[in-house]
């Protein structure tokens, strides 16, 4: 992995402790049955605090944005987002972006930023819809999702900066 250090240092061979990466995960929408709503979460994890972390969350139906959230953490290592629409047929996704500011005298060395993730999509079906508030039977859930070796990878180091 590439690595940096403070402007005018000497080149270390490895940044080891002095570097922060961080990861952003946009997991697949899921289906409350309860709720009678499509929810997704997006988490950012830095291997270290940071100064600040501005995460943004949005969940798509068909490709259009129908909710959003967002998180700003300062001073801490992570941050997370949960965001939910009312339930409607469609095929849905989560994406996520986070903003890393970095503690001074960190420079970026690999990846973005921002950066990003998108979820899988998931097929939701009118059936599915129906809050289980409502007493009765059914209640059952016709989403799907693709086998594990088919999705994107849950986690992706994305950033990398050392001091």
């Amino acid at each position: 992995m590439p690595c940096a250090v403070k402007p005018g240092a000497a080149p270390a061979d490895s940044c080891g402790q002095q570097t922060i990466s961080c990861s952003i995960t946009a997991n697949a929408p899921f289906l409350s049955t309860v709720a009678g709503s499509v929810d997704a979460t997006a988490i950012v994890d830095c291997s270290s605090s940071v100064t600040t972390i501005r995460l943004q969350d949005t969940l798509l139906k068909n490709g259009a944005s129908v909710a959003t959230d967002s998180d700003t953490e300062q001073n801490k290592s992570g941050a997370a987002t949960l965001v939910g629409a009312a339930c409607q047929a469609g095929t849905y996704a989560n994406t996520a972006s986070a903003s890393i500011t970095f503690p001074p005298g960190y420079v970026l060395t690999g990846g973005a930023n921002p950066i990003h993730q998108t979820s899988a999509s998931i097929p939701v079906v009118t059936s599915s819809c129906h809050s289980g508030d409502s007493g009765g039977g059914g209640g059952g859930c016709a989403v799907t999702s693709p086998s594990m070796p088919a999705q994107l990878a849950g986690r992706h180091p994305d950033l990398i900066a050392c001091p």
